[in-house]
């Protein structure tokens, strides 16, 4: 189609079209002989007046059935063979090498790609066609619809104009986005899961701390404790004794070798016992707390002081505790050999026990 400041320069503007080629034809006005410039684009421009052909709408290629800018509706063009929803589309990759496939040259220099469009249209069994790298002869590729290309996101391939379905075309583009997100995936999971290790690593380490905080100020609350002060420092005869100790736990750990089974002493409701020996050569027992107790800090603290309230001096002394995160622990005198009847109910010198046995149970 040629806008209306065209037409006064022309007359019996005719089409002509084949099987080979198309083009127009027409008579000048009065014998003027212009020279005009029909670009790739579409656009018939000459160097004193801006006239020019419509250009075409988004959709290279005419196709007979389209009545769009740039095109006109041509019966002739359809087949049998072809839809409305049939394109030719620019794409990167090659066929499959083997006997469906045949690639045919066209072997005519003067073919432009508009005719190698049609040259693949008008043949049922052509697939696509492949411009020479200066655009005057083409290469085409027939075989079965049922061949696909194989497509190269990385561009190395050759580009060829692929006639799809619509359809197919918007499932290729869903493709291509999926593999280009998957590409992008692979190339920048290890970044990200980096990243997010060293996150995590971040977030353990300032909980670590927080924890360590929380446990440094409960000790120094505990420790602080009047009541507390008070049973770590006096027996109950009055007399002074060593102050309550807070063990750390990796001296924990190293008196008893990492809890092992072999140090062992038993286990009850509370949880299990533990025999340890400390760095300068005390035995020690660990009573680990069951941390199905469900007992908070609070509570063991309470717990702490008033075992140490009512503890008497004929038994077995506690020495201190032991908070790490969710574990809490206390430590005791290790009594060699012997039970706490032993202890409790011996007779001394004069031949009485120590405790009326009465008093067992109370």
């Amino acid at each position: 189609m040629l806008s209306s400041s065209f037409s006064q320069y022309m007359d019996n503007l005719s089409y002509v079209y084949s099987n080979v080629e198309r083009y127009f034809s027409f008579h000048v006005v009065s014998g003027v002989r212009p020279m005009w410039i029909l670009t790739p684009d579409g656009m018939l421009l000459d160097g004193e007046t801006s006239m020019s052909l419509t250009p075409l709408s988004e959709n290279e290629f005419c196709y007979g059935y389209e009545t769009s800018t740039g095109c006109l509706e041509v019966p002739d063009l359809a087949n049998e063979c072809r839809s409305k929803n049939e394109n030719f589309t620019l794409l990167s990759g090659e066929y499959p090498t083997d006997s469906r496939m045949r690639r045919s040259d066209a072997g005519n220099s003067s073919l432009s790609r508009s005719d190698c469009m049609m040259r693949c249209w008008n043949d049922c069994s052509c697939l696509a066609f492949e411009e020479y790298e200066y655009g005057n002869d083409c290469v085409t590729y027939t075989g079965d619809k049922s061949t696909k290309l194989i497509i190269d996101t990385r561009g190395y391939d050759t580009q060829m104009f692929v006639l799809e379905s619509q359809d197919a075309i918007d499932s290729m583009i869903v493709l291509h986005a999926f593999g280009h997100l998957l590409l992008l995936g692979f190339f920048y999971f290890p970044f990200v899961s980096g990243y997010c290790g060293i996150l995590r690593r971040k977030n353990l380490r300032l909980e670590a701390e927080e924890r360590q905080r929380r446990d440094d100020e409960y000790f120094l609350g505990l420790m602080a404790s009047d009541s507390f002060n008070d049973a770590s420092n006096l027996d109950n005869s009055g007399r002074k004794i060593s102050e309550m100790t807070v063990f750390s736990y990796p001296s924990i750990l190293a008196s008893t070798n990492n809890f092992t089974s072999e140090n062992k002493l038993g286990e009850g409701g509370f949880g299990p016992v533990y025999k340890g020996k400390l760095s300068h050569g005390l035995d020690i027992a660990i009573k680990r707390l069951s941390r199905a107790s469900g007992q908070g800090l609070v509570e063991f603290k309470n717990e702490l002081v008033l075992i140490t309230k009512i503890q008497h001096t004929k038994l077995v002394r506690i020495l201190g505790c032991c908070v790490h995160g969710e574990e809490k622990m206390l430590i005791y005198e290790y009594m060699p050999n012997k039970s706490l009847d032993f202890f409790s109910f011996r007779r001394n010198k004069k031949g009485t026990p120590r405790l009326d046995k009465t008093m067992e149970h109370h």
